[in-house]
C-alpha cells in the first residue's frame, strides 16, 4: 500500500511498531531497517548523536523506520513506541 501511494505522488512515512521489527522488510527486500532503539542505544555507547538519516531510510518514494522494542516477554512494547517519538520530536523530523 505505501509504495502504491508513493506512485500517486503522496508523501509517505511507513513507521514500524511492532517488536518484530518486520514492517518494513518487504520494502526493503526482506531485510528489516535497523530499529530506533538499537540505533540509539548504539550511537549512545559510542557516544555519538542520532542523525535522522541513522534511522530514516527511503525506498520508491517511501520513507520508512522501524521503532522496535524489547525481545518478546521482555518489558513493553510501548517503550519503543515511546521512545522513537520522543526522538522523532528531537530531531525535528515532524518539520
Amino acid at each position: 500500500l505505501s509504495p502504491m501511494m508513493a506512485e500517486q505522488g503522496k508523501r509517505v512515512l511507513l513507521i514500524g511498531c511492532d517488536p518484530s521489527s518486520d514492517t518494513t522488510s518487504l520494502l526493503f527486500g526482506g531485510k528489516a531497517c535497523p530499529t530506533i532503539i538499537e540505533t540509539s542505544t548504539q550511537k549512545k555507547l559510542a557516544g555519538e548523536e542520532v542523525k535522522i538519516g541513522d534511522v530514516c531510510f527511503k525506498r520508491g518514494g517511501v520513507f520508512a523506520m522501524e521503532l522496535g522494542g524489547p525481545e518478546v516477554g521482555r518489558g513493553c512494547g510501548g517503550r519503543g513506541i515511546i521512545h522513537g517519538f520522543e526522538l522523532l520530536e528531537k530531531l525535528g523530523f515532524h518539520n
